[in-house]
């Protein structure tokens, strides 16, 4: 029988949490520095799209869910794109046991993930991340 080279669950579920936060970081840590810069507020990207201000809330306080679509949407309204994309191959960084706090929290077991590299990125800093250090 030929063996197969499938990914597990758990190492798709790590890669789609660390893709997912990546975006999700970067898109509101933007909207976080505009905010503060008094140029922008839910209100006027509500306006922007075409959209209630009560939808906006809610797909800002539940980027879990955001497609591409809506990321694209979201930086029109902010007058923001996407520059850079950085992209590694696991195999290319050295392994450790660091996962997401949350994960810890809700007792879940994903693959160790690679820890940030210094240490946590500032799009994860904007959404209160914490990375933690366990045991295997």
């Amino acid at each position: 029988m030929a063996q197969t080279d499938e990914i597990s669950p758990a190492k798709r579920a790590a890669a789609r949490i660390d893709a997912r936060l990546a975006i999700t970081g970067a898109v509101g840590h933007l909207f976080e520095r505009l905010a503060k810069e008094g140029g922008l507020n839910q209100s006027r990207i509500a306006d922007r799209l075409g959209l209630s201000r009560a939808r906006i809330s809610k797909i800002l306080s539940n980027p879990g869910n955001w497609t591409l679509d809506t990321v694209g949407d979201l930086l029109a309204a902010m007058d923001g794109r996407i520059t850079r994309v950085d992209v590694e191959n696991i195999l290319d960084v050295p392994p450790s046991n660091y996962v997401h706090q949350w994960l810890v929290e809700a007792g879940q077991k994903l693959l160790p993930v690679s820890p940030p590299k210094d240490p946590v990125p500032a799009a994860l800093n904007s959404l209160k991340t914490k990375w933690v250090e366990t045991t295997p």
